[in-house]
């Protein structure tokens, strides 16, 4: 229970790179949610050496509103070391990081701001997540969470936990956070800060089922492509066992790995990243992290995995287009590499998304 007194219930934080407009949009809402719903909130923004207007815009936004507080950085530090160093900024005991493409649910940041006063004895809350009109991100009973009902959700799936928006700490598991080593964190601060929290420290973990953020409603920003999410799945359970690391329950560890790396959705992300780009996709399969995910599979695993894969990989190309246009209904267009730069998520602009550094 943290004693001290603060000035904001919660502060919410926002990295951003070169996106005004998308930034325009929730800082709006925000101020909105401040001073017309009167609502006791510090708006946090780090901007991360934007090459457009972003830096001149927040200075005029945040004028008289002492609410909002600004930091720019004189070189781009890479998107998920913006991600963490934001924390730093806040000055209330709840901290939420959102993306800049993400947008509040007034009820439900209302709902939370009644209760957190309830939530003292806590060290973080899991917040739902509007992913759609009719979809949440996460499926947990509504309150306190033991460690046995996460370990059931997490085998299920660890997917749905790698949204920032969904991860409420307080100032304390911040600190940690940012005194970690950054490669035990990256690409998935919050979720690895999340995993070594539970299980290495036994924090207080709380789920609130009332979704208060919607992920990427501001504007569709996140343009990920088939073959980014499928070298960040496997990044994110290479960060689960990083932080897992020296955990007494090898099963749980394992159990995760193999459901997870076994799923259809992996299969599914495997079988659009191939009709994507082929190349890149094979790579994934060839890199240390595929591999670390590969080892701690049962020899039965293994091969199953390599006889879907080889499988998939066997598919003709007459099949693949029947599929994504008759059985997917998908535009063909929408499977085809362009070359573009790919993953443009108002944090980050390197599409190398496995490098270990983003300077």
């Amino acid at each position: 229970m943290n004693s001290k007194n603060y000035d904001h219930l919660i502060s919410i934080c926002i990295p951003t790179f070169s996106r005004q407009s998308f930034l325009k949009n929730i800082l709006t809402q925000l101020i909105e949610l401040v001073e017309i719903y009167d609502l006791n909130i510090e708006v946090c923004v780090s901007d991360n050496c934007s090459t457009d207007n972003t830096w001149e815009f927040l200075k005029e936004i945040s004028e008289n509103r002492n609410y909002i507080k600004l930091k720019s950085h004189d070189r781009n530090i890479g998107g998920n070391r913006n991600l963490i160093d934001i924390t730093s900024m806040a000055t209330s005991n709840w901290i939420l990081v959102i993306g800049d493409d993400d947008m509040i649910i007034r009820e439900g940041l209302i709902k939370l701001i009644e209760f957190l006063p309830n939530l003292e004895q806590f060290d973080y809350v899991l917040l739902n997540t509007k992913l759609d009109d009719e979809t949440n991100l996460l499926n947990l009973r509504n309150g306190p969470q033991d460690i046995s009902s996460l370990k059931r959700s997490l085998v299920r799936s660890i997917n749905e936990y790698g949204f920032c928006g969904s991860h409420l700490m307080t100032s304390d598991v911040a600190k940690e956070m940012r005194i970690r080593n950054y490669e035990d964190l990256r690409t998935w601060p919050s979720f690895g800060t999340f995993i070594y929290s539970t299980f290495h420290l036994d924090k207080k973990i709380y789920f609130f089922e009332t979704p208060v953020v919607w992920q990427d409603a501001n504007g569709q920003a996140m343009t990920w492509q088939p073959n980014h999410w499928l070298r960040l799945m496997v990044r994110m359970l290479n960060v689960f066992l990083i932080n897992l690391n020296n955990y007494s329950d090898d099963s749980f560890r394992t159990n995760v790995i193999k459901n997870n790396i076994s799923s259809t959705l992996f299969f599914k992300s495997f079988y659009r990243s191939l009709i994507y780009l082929k190349k890149d996709t094979l790579d994934t399969l060839k890199s240390e992290e595929y591999k670390n995910l590969i080892s701690v599979l049962p020899w039965y695993t293994k091969i199953r995995n390599i006889i879907l894969i080889s499988f998939i990989r066997m598919i003709p190309n007459q099949l693949t287009l029947f599929i994504i246009k008759r059985i997917l209904n998908k535009n063909v267009n929408d499977y085809v590499y362009t070359g573009n730069l790919d993953e443009k998520d108002g944090i980050s602009q390197d599409p190398d998304i496995l490098t270990k550094s983003n300077e």
